[in-house]
């Protein structure tokens, strides 16, 4: 202990600071004394640690849940962009164009076949 005085090095059986000889016995039991304010501090300090794990735990859950939120938003703005057009979609890209639908390969040999067998 240090006297509260002058700052001198004293032990804390001493009942006077050898430098200036203020009276160190009060000052010896208040430190020998708990502090009234320390009592119940660790129930405090185990209440606010599990408050802040419960509030981390709440933060990281909003973190994800924003997280996934975002993806799926991208997701389908992507998914979009990349989109097929369907078969309605194309019909009217197709007559828009004046485009005639040509007749498919078998459909085209089919027709020539027929074509030799009448004549």
């Amino acid at each position: 202990m240090h006297c509260p005085n002058c700052g001198a090095k004293a032990s804390a059986r001493q009942k006077f600071c050898r430098a200036c000889g203020l009276s160190l016995e009060r000052f010896a039991q208040l430190l020998a004394e708990p502090s009234p304010d320390v009592e119940g501090k660790d129930e405090d300090v185990e209440r606010a640690r599990r408050r802040l794990r419960y509030l981390e735990s709440g933060a990281k859950l909003s973190g994800c849940v924003v997280g996934l939120a975002v993806w799926l938003l991208m997701a389908s703005v992507i998914a979009e962009q990349h989109r097929l057009p369907q078969a309605q979609e194309t019909v009217k890209m197709l007559s828009e164009l004046n485009v005639e639908m040509s007749a498919s390969v078998t459909e085209q040999t089919t027709a020539r076949l027929e074509e030799k067998i009448e004549s």
